[in-house]
Order: C-alpha cells, then sequence, then structure tokens
C-alpha cells in the first residue's frame, strides 16, 4: 500500500538521474541527433569502460550468459583497436557505452496522439531509475499497479510505490517535473493537479484534500509521484527507445542480436506487435539498439549524482557553481566548469577511483590555457593534489582517472587560469565517474 505524504529525498541514484537546475553547455547544444551504421559481423561501435575506468574502444560482437547460464557469468565478446577479438567477464568491466552517448540518446519531444487513446509513447519511470517505454493498459485490474505491454519484453506489472513517474507523449527523459511531498498530475491543456494518485489506468485518480478527481488517460501528459528514491542495482540495459532496463542475463540469438533476459518478470510473456517495430524484427535486439550496459550499478557513481559545492547553478548569467546538464547514458550528465573556480564533491562511502574526459570547447581554442587540478580532501581538511593537466589549443582534451586514497572525504576539481588569463577558461566534464567499493555496500 502506498503511504501518503512520504517525502521524495534525492540520493545517489535519482540525483544522477534528475534534471537538477539543469543548464546544457553552449558547444553540447552544437550536437546533433547520430544514427549508428549498421551493424556488421564485425559488430558496432562502442566503448568498454573497464573497473579501473580506462576506456576502451571496441567493436562490441556479443554479450551473453548471467541467469541460465552455466555458470551464471556474464561475457562480453569485442574486436579491440588492434584488431584481435577477445571475451572478457562482465566482473572485470565497469560498463558498455556508446561513444557519443549524449547526442545519440533520444532528446526530441514526439506528441502522437489518437482520439480516445493515451499520446504516445508511454513512459513507466521507477525510483531506481528503470524506464520501460510500451504502451499502457488501460483496463485496470489492480488500483495499486501500473501495467505496460512492452514491445519485445511482455507485459510489465509495477506497484505504484515503486514508481517515480509516467509521461505521455514525450521522449523518455524529458520530463521536467520535480515532486517532494505531493503527486503532480500535469493535464494536456498544462493544468496541474497536486493531491494523492490512487490509480493509472484507463483513468488517472488523483486524490485531493475533499474529493477525488478523475481524468480520462487521454486528458493527462505525465504523472509525478512522490515515492521516496531507491539507489540502482544490479545490471542495467539502455535500449535506443529510451528504455533502462534491469536485467539478469543476455544470449546471442544471432551475431548481431543480443537477447535479454528481465530481473522484473513480465506477468504475460507474449509481446504484443508495435507500428515502431522494426521492418528486421527477429529474437532480441539488434546490437546498435542496445546503447550501454552498466554492469554493478550500485559501485558505480556518476560525478554529477555526488553532493558539490559550490552548489548546482540555475540559469543565471554569472553561475556560482557547476553547471549540470541533462542526465543521458549510464545516469550521466555533462558537467561544465565555465571559469576559474574550485568544486568540492563529496565522496560516497569506499570510493575507489575517479575518471573523467575533460576537454575545451571551441570557443575557447584561441586563448583558452588553463591547469586542471584533481586532488581529495581528508576529513581533516587536508587537501593532496592527485593529478593536474594542461588544457590549451595543443592539448584541448585529456583523460583523467586517479586512484582515490582511503581517506579521501571529498574530491576537489579546480580550474587554476593560464597565461592568457581567465576570460576563455572553461571545461568541460564528460563520463564522469567514481567507482564504490563493492564491500562497503551496505556497510
Amino acid at each position: 500500500m502506498r503511504a501518503q505524504g512520504v517525502p521524495s529525498r534525492l540520493t545517489l541514484a535519482r540525483a544522477a538521474a534528475a534534471l537538477v537546475g539543469a543548464v546544457v553547455s553552449p558547444w553540447a547544444l552544437a550536437a546533433v541527433q547520430v544514427e549508428d551504421v549498421a551493424p556488421s559481423p564485425e559488430g558496432v561501435q562502442r566503448l568498454l569502460v573497464h573497473d579501473d575506468l580506462r576506456s576502451e574502444p571496441v567493436r562490441l560482437l556479443a554479450i551473453r550468459g548471467g541467469e541460465g547460464a552455466e555458470d551464471g557469468d556474464v561475457l562480453v565478446s569485442f574486436i579491440n583497436a588492434d584488431g584481435i577479438q577477445r571475451t572478457l567477464p562482465a566482473r572485470e568491466l565497469a560498463a558498455i557505452t556508446h561513444p557519443d552517448g549524449e547526442a545519440w540518446w533520444p532528446l526530441a519531444i514526439v506528441r502522437r496522439s489518437t482520439p480516445g487513446r493515451p499520446a504516445e509513447p508511454q513512459t513507466l519511470e521507477l525510483t531506481n531509475g528503470e524506464r520501460y517505454v510500451g504502451k499502457l493498459s488501460l483496463i485496470e485490474s489492480d488500483p495499486e499497479l501500473v501495467t505496460l505491454q512492452l514491445e519485445r519484453l511482455g507485459r510489465l506489472s509495477v506497484d505504484l510505490e515503486r514508481v517515480s513517474g509516467i509521461t505521455l507523449g514525450m521522449a523518455p527523459g524529458a520530463s521536467s517535473v520535480r515532486t517532494e511531498t505531493d503527486d503532480v498530475v500535469v493535464y494536456a491543456n498544462g493544468d496541474r493537479g497536486l493531491g494523492f494518485v490512487l490509480s493509472i489506468g484507463g483513468e488517472v485518480r488523483l486524490e485531493l484534500q475533499d474529493s477525488i478527481r478523475r481524468t480520462p488517460i487521454e486528458s493527462v501528459r505525465e504523472v509525478r509521484l512522490a515515492n521516496p528514491p531507491e539507489s540502482p542495482r544490479g545490471v542495467l540495459v539502455w535500449l535506443d527507445d529510451g528504455s533502462v532496463v534491469l536485467a539478469s542475463g543476455f544470449g546471442a540469438p544471432a551475431p548481431d542480436r543480443v537477447s535479454i533476459t528481465p530481473a522484473r518478470a513480465p506477468t504475460d510473456a507474449t509481446a504484443i506487435a508495435s507500428e515502431s517495430a522494426p521492418a528486421d524484427d527477429e529474437s532480441g535486439y539488434r546490437l546498435d539498439q542496445m546503447a550501454a550496459v552498466l554492469f554493478a550499478a550500485e559501485t558505480f557513481a556518476p560525478l554529477s549524482s555526488l553532493a558539490v559545492e559550490p552548489a548546482r547553478a540555475s540559469v543565471s548569467v554569472d553561475p556560482s557553481g557547476p553547471l549540470i546538464g541533462p542526465s543521458a547514458l549510464l545516469f550521466s550528465s555533462p558537467i561544465e566548469l565555465p571559469r576559474p573556480m574550485r568544486t568540492r564533491w563529496v565522496l560516497p562511502e569506499g570510493a575507489e577511483r575517479f575518471a573523467a574526459l575533460a576537454s575545451m570547447p571551441p570557443t575557447s581554442m584561441q586563448w583558452g590555457d588553463l591547469e586542471l587540478v584533481i586532488g581529495v580532501e581528508s576529513a581533516t581538511g587536508a587537501e593532496r593534489e592527485l593529478d593536474r593537466v594542461t588544457l590549451n589549443v595543443d592539448r584541448p582534451s585529456a583523460e583523467i582517472r586517479v586512484a582515490l586514497p582511503p581517506d579521501a572525504d571529498a574530491l576537489i576539481v579546480h580550474v587554476e587560469a593560464g597565461a592568457y588569463g581567465s576570460v576563455q577558461d572553461r571545461v568541460r566534464l564528460d563520463r564522469a565517474f567514481v567507482t564504490i567499493d563493492a564491500r562497503e555496500i551496505d556497510g
């Protein structure tokens, strides 16, 4: 039973997935939607992120194993930059991701309406960051459940208390509605209702102070529930329709395909046909439809999810802190440091490593010249420098990867002005992650 009045608190999982005062970097705005080249027998381009956060460009060939496999291991096969085919167990990897994840991720709002039907697509978001795109069931069999019919994974029913929100007619992740104590219903005309959502199906029932408002689902644009967030755990898979699926296993039904065993057992294993289904619909997905995989979400923290000082900036001419972009693959948000500044990011218990891709925007190439300093702060306030890189026209980007000492309480990221002053000294951090020692999880 859902409890009323439960306040929502931003935790590691949802802070990473939420758009908190988001400002997209100006050079990120120039990114365009890109399409994968059709998969070949030599696989698709991806980045392997090893357990030490080292990134390696590869041609992904297959991923298989997990639940149902003889030894339970998930194995990843690929061709490396030297043209050598290799297979590694997933326990030696942190993630697989798209080389251009931000431009690749579906961001545009697309609203398709049919009289008497809810707008499409329909996206169900859970409190742990899972996300499913499908068709909402209009038949309410249990008011405590939300049911979505998925194209390949079957019928999925989830308790309302595990639901973060539902969007209708918007791209996955396009919502900007956030709620702390009340559930929010956004209607098709833009009006909003605050209260307690009792059920979601053919209609949305919203309990107000002295009445219950019933609204046909086709007149609703979005529902946000004030359920407390949960930290993500297990293996998460990002698909090209915007879904983020909790997986328990993988298969390789054909050289260019991958099948996914969802960890959430479908209530009906028979998937329905979709007008958006690809013409070559076979078992599973094409490899290029799988954008990213996070192998142990509980040990992987995007830097953008951590508490930071100065506080995250909202849209302003002179922001007081780093600018956080929208969440993309692996829950990662691009981070912009728009001028020389010192930022302090509170580390989780058991933090082991930090890695990021640091780059200067094209507009800073003429005069930009800066030092990017990575350090840590202990509980006593003592600081220690771990790495220092110079970014300028000759070296506009750099991979950063450092081991974090056991006594580190905070990560210090400091932009120092270089030889030509501070006017164009701006840095963007992509794929900025902290790994956590699995032994520190839950105690």
